[in-house]
């Protein structure tokens, strides 16, 4: 056999050995006592989702400490290490000095940690490498800022989020979308507006609901004048009408591409719509036009990915069941065969639409989507 025959086996032989160790559908469970086991109290600790490159994985938990407590700091973080097999491997434990958390966002990467905290009058970043906690806004008298209304999230590069402005005086100012510019920590500069909400407003009238996708658009149903709802596309002050309905149930977007379900018939013959729009090239796709009411929608993968659920009960315990749909399928709706008919949970997937994280009184499952 040549030296380059050997080389040949030896490559293919370390594929098969990758391929058997990571399969093409795998799952991870932990149950409550191997999570107690690395000291998490699992009646109340909450995921909040991967880190883009999927090596991490981001939760909070209520701290139970009376000492703790009674220096102002109620929350921990757990940073959890995630193996390619999709086991955790560490949990990294951060303190937060926060009574309340409002809103809280991680970067892409991982390393970087925001929290809107006490009623939205306070905002920390975290370095989660160093471990290092700052202030970077705090109200005060006698100045002019920003005051979070519980979002805060990270799209495109940017910490966003939403609440209201105020004046020198404490004198509210208008609501508003803003970005975060950390390099103007503990100054009003902190918060760049990119969305006068107040002025969308006054055209739409007050808003019942709204997705915010990034800094400058967002979905939003507002107060009708009728029986029937209007949804609206917002993209940097333009509005666009996207669809009519006695009732919107879920949703969610990016930038342009919106995910949504509609209901419409009457109550005893109730047809429910999982309709997908892009808003770039016009195209629609409606996933599914029927009786079956799938709700709580995801997008992931730049909007590649649908995922929808269906609730049930069975023995007298509701149960909840996962599907998927794939752009490069048609987004023909189809089951994730780990998570049918599961005990109700939180859900996650990963952005890039690989992986799921759910969490349920059982435990926490890290598995592959299809």
């Amino acid at each position: 056999m040549s030296r380059f025959d050997s080389k040949i086996r030896s490559i293919l032989y370390a594929a098969f050995l990758f391929l058997w160790a990571f399969p093409a559908w795998s799952q991870v469970t932990y149950g409550n006592q191997e999570l107690a086991r690395g000291g998490i109290s699992t009646n109340s600790f909450k995921i909040l989702g991967f880190s883009r490159d999927n090596q991490k994985l981001f939760a909070i938990e209520k701290v139970n400490d009376i000492r703790r407590l009674a220096k102002g700091s109620a929350f921990y973080l757990r940073v959890m290490d995630v193996r390619l097999d999709l086991r955790i491997s560490t949990i990294n434990t951060y303190l937060l000095p926060v009574r309340e958390i409002d809103g809280i966002a991680f970067s892409d990467d991982g390393r970087k940690v925001l929290i809107s905290g006490d009623y939205g009058t306070r905002f920390l970043e975290l370095n989660v490498p160093t471990r290092a906690i700052r202030t970077i806004f705090q109200r005060q008298k006698g100045q002019a800022g920003f005051r979070s209304q519980t979002i805060l999230v990270y799209r495109k590069g940017q910490f966003i989020s939403e609440g209201y402005r105020y004046d020198d005086q404490g004198y509210y100012l208008n609501t508003a979308v803003v970005k975060l510019d950390l390099a103007h920590a503990n100054s009003p500069s902190l918060f760049q507006e990119t969305w006068n909400v107040t002025q969308t407003e006054k055209k739409l009238g007050p808003r019942m609901r709204e997705f915010l996708a990034t800094a400058t658009t967002a979905y939003l149903i507002p107060k009708p004048a009728s029986k029937e709802y209007t949804l609206w596309y917002y993209n940097n002050g333009a509005l666009t009408q996207v669809d009519k309905g006695p009732e919107f149930g879920g949703w969610a977007g990016t930038e342009d591409r919106l995910l949504y379900t509609v209901d419409r018939g009457d109550k005893d013959h109730k047809i429910r719509s999982v309709i997908l729009k892009d808003f770039q090239s016009g195209k629609s796709w409606t996933l599914s036009e029927s009786t079956a009411l799938y709700t709580y929608p995801y997008l992931a993968d730049e909007g590649r990915l649908a995922i929808v659920s269906l609730f049930d009960v069975i023995d007298k315990k509701p149960v909840i069941s996962f599907f998927y749909a794939r752009e490069h399928h048609g987004f023909t709706i189809k089951p994730i065969p780990e998570l049918q008919k599961m005990p109700l949970g939180i859900f996650r997937p990963s952005d890039d639409g690989q992986f799921y994280i759910f969490q349920n009184q059982k435990g926490i499952t890290l598995g592959r989507i299809p």
